[in-house]
Formats: structure tokens, sequence, C-alpha cells
């Protein structure tokens, strides 16, 4: 016990008091927290009226659920410079939504429409202008999106008519999925409204300089107003310091009749600075008028019966992670009985004591002294020397 309730409130810079729930509290870490910590989660504690409580720290992961669906390729021809590519399902009932390309083609940017029947006469619209591509960003980076997602259907046949595609055999095949995963919970932890972009060979880039090593993998963009019809790749990179740019991921954003994504996703990451470059082609450019960065929620999560004043210590750069044995311990009844709580502003912790300067040697706080004995030694030395010379 006596170990239990060893918190040094005077090594954490800074705290959030929680509002909590009984028996078990969850609360969202915010703006806030990134703001004040370097985001690694080592120096994260909560107390209650000066006792550490153990806690367990949750991400809001997507939950990731895909099934192969058995498909036979029945048909693939080129006409007019489009590929014509007809699928049939062996299990005509079983749901789809999702289609992987297998692509031997190197270099392309091609308009997709993707159609459904049950009969291979009659076909059905599932997507009127979606988009494939495959290229190399000048940093020599691959950019490729070849992964499309349709609405759920049952029907027999799926048909693609790839525009811009004379040679069939660079058409290896393709994957059908149903996906039934669930999208992670993300929140803002960044904006900004109207950024600047500088547009070179036909690719506008902008550079979001954060401040933030709160983690993040979605980019949500807004356009001006105007342009109705459009479809762009995009890439992403990442910096710490703005200098040096490291591959990070690549999308697209799109508006066609009916459908519209605006959202770029891409390998969490917590270094402060990304850049999102739209390729434009020949077309007019579109024109960012905000950005939103969003990252996946984290929770925390500790039982919150006893009375008292419960608060979240964090900005110790020294800090270890904290041992509970809940996290071994914690089951099914401890999660299910999470109540959401919050997290006040953050703020400075009164408590905080700076760690004292470190002691200098004793060469360094009295260098006088030092110089003074080597002068001495060194005057001493010529002095032997020249009695050993006149002898």
């Amino acid at each position: 016990m006596l170990l239990f309730a060893a918190f040094t409130p005077g090594q954490w810079l800074h705290r959030q008091r929680a509002t909590v729930a009984s028996p078990v509290t969850r609360v969202t870490l915010d703006r806030g927290y990134y703001a004040g910590t370097a985001a690694n989660f080592a120096d994260l504690r909560v107390v209650r009226d000066g006792s550490e409580v153990p806690f367990l720290l949750v991400t809001a992961h997507a939950s990731r659920q895909t099934v192969n669906v058995p498909v036979r390729l029945v048909n693939k021809e080129t006409r007019a410079g489009t590929l014509f590519i007809t699928l049939e399902f062996e299990k005509q009932r079983e749901p789809h939504n999702q289609i992987e390309l297998d692509v031997s083609r190197e270099d392309f940017r091609s308009q997709l429409k993707l159609e459904a029947s049950d009969d291979g006469r009659q076909w059905a619209t599932v997507r009127q202008s979606a988009y494939i591509f495959r290229y190399q960003t000048d940093a020599g980076q691959a950019a490729e999106h070849t992964i499309l997602r349709y609405p759920d259907s049952r029907r027999r046949f799926l048909r693609l008519a790839i525009g811009g595609w004379p040679d069939p055999t660079q058409f290896l095949g393709a994957a059908v999925r149903r996906d039934s995963s669930a999208e992670a919970i993300r929140s803002e932890i960044w904006s900004v409204k109207d950024p600047a972009g500088v547009t070179k060979n036909r690719t506008t880039c902008t550079v979001l300089a954060t401040g933030s090593r709160a983690p993040r993998d979605t980019a949500k963009l807004t356009l001006s107003a105007g342009r109705q019809t459009f479809y762009r790749s995009v890439t992403v990179e990442q910096s710490a310091d703005g200098k040096n740019w490291g591959w990070l991921g690549a999308g697209a954003i799109y508006r066609v009749p009916r459908e519209e994504s605006l959202t770029v996703t891409f390998p969490e990451t917590q270094l402060p600075m990304q850049r999102l470059c739209i390729f434009q082609g020949d077309d007019e450019p579109v024109s960012l008028v905000g950005v939103q960065l969003l990252g996946v929620d984290r929770e925390v999560r500790f039982r919150s019966e006893a009375a008292g004043t419960y608060w979240l210590y964090y900005g110790s750069p020294k800090a270890v992670p904290p041992e509970y044995d809940l996290v071994r311990t914690a089951g099914d009844e401890f999660h299910g009985a999470a109540q959401a709580g919050s997290l006040g502003p953050r703020e400075e912790n009164p408590d905080y004591r700076p760690p004292p300067e470190p002691v200098k040697p004793w060469t360094e706080r009295f260098p006088g002294v030092l110089y003074g004995v080597l002068a001495i030694t060194v005057a001493g030395l010529g002095w032997m020397a020249i009695r050993l010379l006149r002898t």
C-alpha cells in the first residue's frame, strides 16, 4: 500500500480534472492532453486524492472483418479503348461489396464503371464514375489505388468498364469480398482554414504544420465551391522538421454524380508535419479552403467506485510506462461497466517542482584553480628543464 500511494505530483507538469461515473469511468484523451505531452503515453497517470489509480489505455481501432467471395472471370475484351470485364459468382446469393483489381500496368489513371446483373443481360449501375490509378511521384514513390467499395449486392454477375485500357493482358484478375468492418472512432486533433499551397509540375502541395504529436491517420478536405465533377489522386508525406520528408500514403478525392469523397486515410503518424499533394493534371486545379486532421480516439478506463477528486497527470519526460495488474485482470465485466466521463481543460500542475540543476564537475565550478595549478606545473617543468640543460 505504501508503494501504491507513492505518487509524486511535483514531477508532472500538467493535469486535467476528470468527471467520473461509477463504477468504471472512460474518458477520451483530447487536444488539451496532446498539447501538453510528447504523446507517447508513458507519462500518463490517473490520481485520486494523491494516490495513483490503475487504468487501461484503450484505442478505438476499426473492427476489420472481410470474407472472400468465390468468383470467376467469364469475359475479358477491349472495345474502342475500353476494357470490359465480366465476373460471375459461384454462389449467387452471397453478398459482396468490395473488389480489388490485380493489374500489371505500371502507369495509369483510369475511370471505371461498375454494374451488376442477375441474368447477364439486364445491368444496373452500382458505381457510375469510380477511378483507379498507379503512378510514380516526383519523389519516386508508388501511388496506387485499385480497391473499390460499392453498395451491398447479391447479384450473380459483376461487370467492369475501364476507360483508356487498350491491352486486356494487363488485367490479371480480381478478388471480391464482403467487407463488414466497423470504422474506428475518430476525433479532430488539428484544423486549418485557407491553407497555402504551391503548384508545380501540375501538382499542388500544401504543408500542414500542426505543432502536435497527437496520432492522426485521416485528412478531411474542404474545397472551394464551383467544381461539380472531378477526380484527383492525393499523396501524403510526413516530416519532423519540414526539411526531410518521408512517404506516408496515397489516396483519392472525387465528386461525381450522386457520389463524393473528400477524405484521405494514411498509416497513423505522430510527426508534427504533413504534406498533402494533389495531382491536378491538365484540368483546372481544385483549391483547398480547409483541412481537418483526425486521429483514432484513445480512452482511459479506470475503476471509480471510491469517492474523491480524480485527475489525469502528464508531462513528465523521464516517466516510464506504469505496470498494473488491471492489464491482466480486466475482463468483459470491467469494460461493459465503463460509463462516459469527461475531462476539464488542461492546467498547470500547481505542485510541480522543476528538477534541480545538475551539479557541475569540480573543474567547471572552479576553473581558476585548475588553470592556476596548470600554470604552476608548467612553470615548474620549465625550471627543471633549465636546470637540466645547465648541468
